[in-house]
Parts: C-alpha cells; structure tokens; sequence
C-alpha cells in the first residue's frame, strides 16, 4: 500500500489517463506529491504507482512481463493478423474477424494491443478483450446485436471473476474474498475503495484535486476535504452546468485551476467569482538545450508537405531532415536533387531519435496525422515549432504566433530566428508560455 502515497497528503483524482492527465500526474509527482493518485477509468495502462479503479482489486501484472503486440494476439489457427501503425485486423479466408486496437499511452512504441473486438458476420462488435501494460488479457466485454455494451468483466491471475459492471442496471458487483459487494453507482465504489484504503492507512484524506467534472465531482460531494478542481478541457463560450454549481458554493470546491490560458481569461468574464480561478501549467523536464543550429526536422506519414519546394529553394543555408515510418512516395524521394535535403525513409528508432538531437527547428507543415507524439516530443527537446494552421497536430505546444496561414508567413519568422540567436530565444520563451510551464513552487504552495 506504500507505494500508492498517504491519503492524507492529497488525493489526484484523475478521471482518466489521456495525454493532459499524465502531464498532470507527471507534474504532480516533480513537485513532490506524496499523496495518492487515483484513475477512474483504468485502461490497463497506469503507472505502477497510481491506483486504478479496478487493477486494486484483480491485482494482476507482473513487471518482468512486457506489452503485448499486434502479432501475440491469440487466434483460431490459420487465421491472419494484418496490422499497420494505426490499428490491426483479425480475418479468416478474407472474412474480417477482429479489430485489433492500441494503446494510445505509449506513442513512441509501435503496435502495442490495448484491446481487441471481435465481430460477428455483420461486422457488428459482440465482445472485446483487454490487455494490459504486462501484455495480460484482464478484461472482457459483451454487447448485443446492435454493438451496445451489456456486461464487462475483470479478472484475477486464474481468471476467477473478481469485477462485474452491468451497463443495463448500472450496478458493479465485487467478489472480494467471501463477500460479494453490489455497487448501484460508481461514486460508491470509488468511495467504497478509498474508505478501505484510508482504514489500512488509519488516515483521512485532507486535500482532493480532481480533473473532471463528472464522476470525479460527484466524489468530492460525498466527503468533507478541501476540494480543488483542475480544468483540462480547454476552451468553452459558456461555463459548464457543473462549474457553475461550484461557483454557486455548492460544493467544497474552493479553486478551480485552469491549463489553458485563452479559457482562464474567458471564463474570468463569464463570472464575479473571478477569484475563484487560476491559471496552473505543467512541470516539464526538457531533454537539452536549443543550440541554433540550422537543421530542420519535418516527421510525416505521406507525400503531402505544404511549401516543401518554396522552403528548401529559398533557405540553401538551412538543412531539411524528411523521415517517415514508411517506404516514400516518388513525389517525396524527387527531392532527394536538393543538396539541402536528407530522406529517411523506413527510419529507424536510433536514427529517429538522432534526428531529435540533431535539430533545433520543427516544422509542422504536413498533412495527415501525427507520428508517434512528435510534437510534445520536439517541444520537450527545445526545438521551435513552427507551423500552418491547416496541419497544426498539437496546439498544445504551439503558440498563436506560430501557426501561420501561410507559408509565406511561416519563412517570414523562420528568416528570423536563423538570423538572430536572441529572436530564437524571444520564440522559445512564447512556445513555452502557450505551453503554461510553470515552477515545482506553483504546485507545492497547491499542497500547503
């Protein structure tokens, strides 16, 4: 139980592990949070120190075991596994079988299964199986004709059922041991497991910081903690039903931390309790320093790359890196004439990541969808992302002054910061703003 933190240093309620979830965590944990954190919906896919809703109960996993790929799904034999970046397919003598999903928590590994659903001959899903971070199938699924969920199962190491979630009633069944507990909402086992966790800790929990305003919320109603929400959603034109109940003063919410800058200001104007809201950023650990140097990256997945021509005709100075998961088009191998352009197709992990040390510039001008979290990735290693608004993929990281609606306007301020080491620097500091990068002081006077 020591792993998972005190209950009465802090409660992180966390609704579910996305992207801004993790970041926040991750924030969390550089502060020196020693509080517990606490997953909603459990993917499978959470750190060992986070308690899932459900993995505290099936405790499975096994450390020593790694994730399970496209190609270890278990199969009638003869039958064929397909799969490209994207997803993976199941199918018998060309009749489509299965699904094969992955995970979206690890993007800088390929073909990681989170789950696989299986279809009937309509292509309809009739049940899903789920893996684990440990490759362990711990979770299955069914639904009816009309590919609606009906009943979802956890199980143990020996595949005894410990977890039954019945989407017809509403109702979540435990088998703990001897017992059999029946749950009629989720709030009452999320409570049921903190009062368990809180009676082996002989503790209560003080403070709670919860990212939703939906289950998380309805948590916090039910105990007497000072209550704090982190708002990760983003812009709104009007203020949630259930911000405003807080504003009301009805909860024990006390703050509402926002981690957007252009919804904090908006929302300040939509309320007279403007000094309920502040602004909170994340804690990022940046891998180096930008060395202004004039190497390009540009990561894609086709041959679409707006202004590739005009940019390495105009800038022979600078040196365009072009790499790709797969093989390239004609189109994009014809420009290979330029002495200023390297081609990687078909890249490999050890090149990928030589080209992210390499570069200190990032161009976010194709078209399609981001390879492997690449944005968050060149932000973490201080390269400036410049992009066109029409291919911007993570405007998390991308300030309002370098989205661009053209390419003319994008070579404007990348003549700019290749000219002037101090213009890179004044460029920097704005990505890292939109980025709401903040201090371990911000964070632990949260904890006070």
């Amino acid at each position: 139980m020591e792993k998972y933190g005190s209950l009465d240093k802090g409660l992180l309620l966390l609704d579910h592990m996305d992207d801004k979830a993790v970041l926040l965590y991750e924030s969390f944990k550089k502060a020196g949070f020693e509080g517990v954190t606490l997953v909603v919906e459990d993917d499978g896919f959470v750190p060992d120190d986070v308690v899932g809703l459900y993995r505290f109960f099936i405790k499975k996993g096994n450390p020593t075991i790694q994730p399970r790929f496209f190609n270890q799904i278990d199969s009638e034999d003869y039958w064929v596994i397909t799969a490209n970046n994207q997803s993976g397919e199941i199918s018998d003598m060309g009749i489509l079988k299965g699904r094969i999903n992955y995970t979206k928590r690890y993007k800088d590994e390929k073909r990681i299964v989170s789950s696989v659903d299986w279809l009937d001959e309509k292509r309809i899903v009739r049940a899903t199986d789920y893996y684990d971070i440990y490759g362990e199938l711990y979770s299955k699924s069914s639904y009816d004709s009309n590919g609606k969920m009906l009943i979802r199962t956890y199980y143990d190491e020996e595949f005894r059922e410990i977890i039954v979630c019945n989407f017809i009633t509403g109702d979540i069944i435990l088998n703990e041991g001897d017992l059999v507990h029946v749950f009629h909402e989720k709030v009452e086992f999320i409570s049921f497991l903190i009062d368990k966790m809180a009676k082996v800790q002989d503790t209560s929990i003080r403070k709670i910081y919860y990212n939703s305003l939906g289950t998380p919320l309805l948590y916090t109603l039910r105990v007497s903690a000072d209550s704090s929400l982190i708002w990760q959603e983003g812009f709104r034109e009007e203020l949630p039903g259930n911000m405003k109940f807080i504003l009301d003063g009805k909860s024990n919410t006390k703050r509402i931390y926002v981690q957007d800058l252009k919804a904090l200001e908006h929302f300040k104007t939509l309320t007279d309790k403007q000094e309920m809201f502040e602004g909170l950023g994340y804690l990022f650990s940046f891998i180096r320093n930008n060395m202004y140097r004039r190497e390009v990256f540009i990561f894609t997945n086709s041959d679409q790359i707006v202004g590739l021509t005009e940019l390495v005709q105009n800038y022979p100075e600078l040196n365009f890196h072009i790499a790709a998961v797969t093989e390239m088009s004609t189109k994009l191998l014809s420009f290979s004439k330029y002495q200023n352009v390297r081609l990687y197709p078909c890249i490999s992990d050890d090149m990928k990541e030589m080209l992210f040390q390499k570069c200190d510039i990032y161009l976010d001008i194709n078209r399609g969808d981001e390879l492997l979290n690449t944005i968050h990735r060149a932000f973490l290693e201080n390269m400036l992302i410049l992009a066109l608004d029409e291919t911007k993929h993570n405007a998390d990281y991308i300030s309002k002054e370098h989205s661009f609606e053209s390419i003319e306007s994008l070579m404007q301020t990348l003549s700019k910061v290749i000219a002037d080491s101090d213009e890179m620097d004044r460029e920097l500091e704005l990505q890292r703003e939109k980025a709401m990068l903040c201090s371990p002081v911000t964070y632990r006077n949260m904890f006070i």
